[in-house]
C-alpha cells in the first residue's frame, strides 16, 4: 500500500511540474466570442485584430499563440497579420503595399507576385531616337507613355551650308534642300523698277529702287596709281582722253606714255619724231652754209 501511495504521489508531482514549466499559450480566438482582422494602414503589418467589426474588417479564426518576450510578439503578430491576409475576402493586389489594395492604383502595374510598381515614363513616338526607353520597346503593361521625353534628331534643311541648319538662315529661301540669298528688289510702286510680286526668293529692299529724271550717284573709278585724265565722272576712257595717263604710278619722267594708237608702241612719240627732223634739217643748212662760205673764200682770192 505504501508503494501505491508513493507512486501515485510522483504521479502527481510530475503532472504538476509539467503543469508549470509549460509555455503559456493563448488562443486569440479565445480571448472574446469574435475577433475580428482590421486593416492596419500605414502601419507595419497589414492587418491587426481588433474587437470591433469597422470597414474592411473580417471574421478571425487563426489559430496563432503568443510567446513570451519581444520577439515572441513579433511573431504573433506576423503570424496574425498573415493569416489575415491569406483569408482576406477582399483580395489585396498589391502585397507590398500596406493596407489593402482592391485594385491597381492608377500609374503602377502588377508583377507575377501581386507586387504593385509605378510606371516607367518612356518615349511613345516611334519618330524619336529614344523611342521605348532603354529596350527600345513601348510596353504600355509596365510602361507610361509622356512625349516630353521624346528626342529628336536634328535634320539639316541646308546641305550647302556648313553645319546644321534646322530652320532657314534669315534672308535666304530654300530650294531642293538648299538655302540661297533672296534677291533684293524695289516694291515702292512710284519707283522705275518697281517689283509688283514679290515671290519667297525675293525679299523688299528700298535702297535698290530707282526713280525718273533721277541721276544715279556716280561711282568714281578707282585710279591705277598714276594720274588720271578720267573726267572725274566714273565715265572713263570710253569718253575721255586717258592718254597721259601712266601705269604703277611715279611721275610721268619716269614713265612711256599709254599709246592710243595701234602699232605706235614700236614708234618714238611724235613731238619728238617732229623734233628729230627739225634738227636734223637745221645741221644739214649749217653744213651747207658752211661749204658755201668756203667756196667763196677760195673765188674771192
Amino acid at each position: 500500500m505504501k508503494k501505491l501511495l508513493f507512486v501515485f504521489g510522483l504521479l502527481l508531482a510530475l503532472a504538476g511540474g509539467l503543469f508549470l514549466v509549460r509555455p503559456s499559450v493563448q488562443n486569440v480566438s479565445a480571448d472574446h466570442d469574435v475577433k475580428y482582422c482590421h486593416p492596419e494602414n500605414g502601419g507595419k503589418y497589414p492587418f491587426t485584430l481588433s474587437d470591433n467589426n469597422s470597414s474592411g474588417s473580417f471574421v478571425y479564426s487563426g489559430d496563432c499563440v503568443k510567446g513570451h518576450g519581444s520577439s515572441a510578439e513579433d511573431d504573433y503578430k506576423q503570424c496574425i497579420s498573415d493569416w489575415c491576409v491569406s483569408n482576406n475576402p477582399v483580395s489585396d493586389q498589391c502585397l507590398n503595399i500596406s493596407g489593402i489594395q482592391s485594385t491597381v492604383p492608377a500609374g503602377d502595374y502588377q508583377n507575377n507576385d501581386k507586387e504593385c510598381f509605378p510606371k516607367t515614363q518612356v518615349c511613345a513616338d516611334d519618330s524619336a531616337i529614344n523611342y521605348g526607353g532603354t529596350d527600345g520597346i513601348f510596353n504600355p503593361a509596365t510602361e507610361v507613355a509622356n512625349h516630353d521625353l521624346c528626342v529628336y534628331s536634328q535634320k539639316d534643311v541646308c546641305a550647302n551650308i556648313d553645319g546644321v541648319q534646322s530652320t532657314v538662315p534669315d534672308g535666304d529661301y530654300q530650294s531642293e534642300g538648299n538655302c540661297l540669298p533672296k534677291t533684293h528688289v524695289c516694291t515702292d510702286p512710284e519707283a522705275t523698277n518697281y517689283d509688283s510680286n514679290v515671290d519667297a526668293t525675293e525679299v523688299a529692299d528700298s535702297s535698290v529702287c530707282t526713280y525718273a529724271g533721277v541721276t544715279p550717284t556716280p561711282t568714281n573709278t578707282p585710279s591705277n596709281g598714276g594720274g588720271s585724265n578720267d573726267g572725274g565722272d566714273g565715265l572713263g576712257c570710253a569718253t575721255h582722253d586717258c592718254s597721259g595717263n601712266h601705269v604703277g604710278g611715279g611721275s610721268s619722267s619716269s614713265s612711256q606714255p599709254i599709246q592710243a594708237v595701234l602699232g605706235a608702241s614700236t614708234m618714238a612719240g611724235t613731238g619728238t619724231f617732229e623734233n628729230t627732223v627739225m634738227d636734223f634739217m637745221l645741221v644739214a643748212g649749217i653744213v651747207v652754209l658752211a661749204l658755201g662760205a668756203k667756196k667763196y673764200a677760195k673765188e674771192s682770192k
